[in-house]
């Protein structure tokens, strides 16, 4: 694999009016994402925790840079640079293990490795591979979180192209940890409507925007980069030690993975916005119906080409979660279309400024291969509204 890798084209004038849009104005062509799994009484049903001796841990920290290329009457859609960094805390024997077999991935593509103090190194075309196995010392434990004396920790972090990580921002995934697990609120007592003259008088509306408008366009979820970067088990459970087959899956054919980790990303540069929603949405704001920037934690961007303004809160230099939220003064109400339990503080801070949350949402979740599962909104509190719905049938209902 070599960079810059190609990942989607349409024609030139289109595709640089949608990059400057989309991405170089919103600061997307910087794609991040951070998991974190860790072991705890608190997640014990998710983390199979069963004693103070289970602290296992795992952490995926990727960033890519994109970028943008001309040819003729061809624009082209770059991966620039990528940075990866998957990153174990594991029982001695479950930490070994996993070594070796990352070890064994590497011989069986026959790709040579220099061994080093703590590991090894390696390359394969345009990546950089480390891979270090280790017992944190005393000062090096404040970096990450304490470990049991019978742990080691596996660190793998994969390079290539044009990128540029700071020592800082690759310790953000600790950083979020050390805030503490995320408690769901108790579920209130909601009002689920069926009418739009039933939210109406909530006029105008600000909008916390979801994954549905996106999905509508042909955008995978973000559960789709959970299934590439192997986050969580079709069960719902954490992906642990030996059951990692993330580097393996990298080795194995560098390019294909990238193509696939970077889909998201093509999709959104690739997607009309033309649906039902969207049509409506640009109605909506220009009427005064929708006040205020779009709130959004959305990898795509899509709302950056409708002429109306975002507030993007997916950034870890933010908090680590979300920003402080600043509403519209004309605002009544904060309509809040398919997102659900992550970004409830944005709820929560309308609630503190007197705005009703209405909800949005089919209360089911459709999968990148098409699939269907419920998904009840996790906690609206009393007073809400939820319009149980999808975005664009929503929409046609105006």
């Amino acid at each position: 694999m070599e960079f810059p890798l190609k990942i989607a084209q349409q024609k030139k004038n289109k595709g640089l009016e949608i990059w400057n849009k989309q991405f170089v104005s919103t600061g997307r062509y910087l794609h991040e994402g951070i998991w974190r799994r860790t072991q705890a009484k608190e997640n014990k049903n998710e983390s199979k925790w069963k004693s103070e001796k289970d602290r296992r841990w795992r952490v995926v920290h990727f960033i890519d840079n994109y970028d943008i290329a001309c040819k003729g009457k061809i624009a082209e859609l770059l991966l620039k640079g990528v940075y990866l960094k998957i990153n174990h805390s594991l029982p001695k024997h479950e930490a070994e293990k996993i070594f070796k077999k990352m070890v064994a991935s590497l011989k069986n593509k026959n790709i040579t490795y220099k061994t080093t103090k703590q590991g090894l190194s390696a390359s394969l075309g345009g990546l950089k591979i480390k891979i270090n196995i280790f017992k944190p010392k005393s000062e090096e434990v404040k970096k990450y979180l304490p470990i049991p004396y019978d742990y080691k920790m596996i660190d793998v972090e994969i390079t290539g192209g044009n990128i540029n990580v700071k020592n800082e921002r690759k310790y953000y995934p600790w950083k979020i940890i050390k805030k503490g697990f995320r408690i769901p609120l108790q579920k209130g007592h909601s009002k689920y409507v069926k009418h739009v003259s039933d939210i109406l008088k909530y006029q105008p509306f600000q909008i916390e925007l979801g994954c549905g408008p996106s999905t509508e366009t042909g955008v995978y979820p973000l559960s789709y980069l959970h299934k590439i970067y192997q986050t969580t088990n079709v069960n719902k459970t954490f992906i642990f030690g030996n059951d990692d087959n993330l580097f393996e899956t990298i080795i194995e054919n560098p390019s294909n993975f990238y193509l696939s980790a970077t889909k998201i990303i093509s999709q959104s540069w690739l997607a009309k916005p033309n649906s039902s929603f969207y049509k409506w949405l640009k109605r909506a704001y220009k009427s005064g119906l929708v006040v205020g920037p779009v709130i959004t934690n959305n990898y795509d961007g899509i709302i950056s080409r409708l002429g109306i303004p975002e507030l993007y809160v997916r950034k870890f230099t933010d908090q680590f979660l979300t920003p402080k939220i600043k509403f519209n003064k004309k605002a009544k109400s904060l309509l809040v279309i398919g997102s659900h339990a992550d970004r409830r503080l944005v709820q929560q801070s309308a609630r503190k400024q007197n705005l009703k949350v209405i909800f949005v949402d089919p209360e089911e979740y459709i999968d990148d291969s098409g699939k269907s599962f419920p998904y009840k909104i996790e906690a609206p509190q009393n007073n809400d509204i939820i319009f149980k719905s999808s975005a664009s049938v929503f929409a046609e209902s105006f």
